[in-house]
């Protein structure tokens, strides 16, 4: 009977710790996909959301649009500005590395290059309807 509950109570805590790995990982692969959600800005969709939410007059979403619109141009200076910098300071690194160390360097960008257009490219997961469960 002692070897039955230990049995059980070992059963139960490795259930429990997969489940647990299980949702990290799931929670990591949602992470990656919240460029797919990030046109929503670009399309208007988000305007429209918080229309339909917050009740807003016309006056209220032209307003806000208008204020998207600015800070999408800042965005995009800002973006242009730090991919600058990352260049310059990718330079800089170059210089004190060796030339075996700057094609190491290469290769590993390479590769992360490679696993990201993979990963871009890849379907993205669609979320279990409730209807479908319920026919199970």
């Amino acid at each position: 009977m002692k070897n039955l509950k230990m049995m059980l109570a070992a059963t139960l805590i490795v259930t429990g710790a997969t489940m647990v790995n299980a949702q990290d990982a799931k929670k990591k692969d949602c992470d990656h996909d919240h460029k797919a959600h990030s046109s929503h800005y670009e399309k208007g969709e988000h305007v429209e959301k918080m229309k339909a939410e917050l009740e807003l007059t016309d006056e209220q979403v032209a307003k806000i649009k208008e204020i998207h619109a600015k800070r999408a141009e800042e965005k995009k200076a800002l973006k242009d500005k730090m991919h600058e910098l990352h260049k310059a300071e990718k330079e800089e690194i170059k210089e004190v590395l060796t030339e075996e160390q700057v094609e190491k360097m290469k290769a590993i960008h390479h590769k992360k290059m490679e696993h990201k257009q993979k990963r871009t490219k890849a379907p993205t997961a669609q979320p279990i309807k409730k209807e479908a469960l319920e026919k199970e």
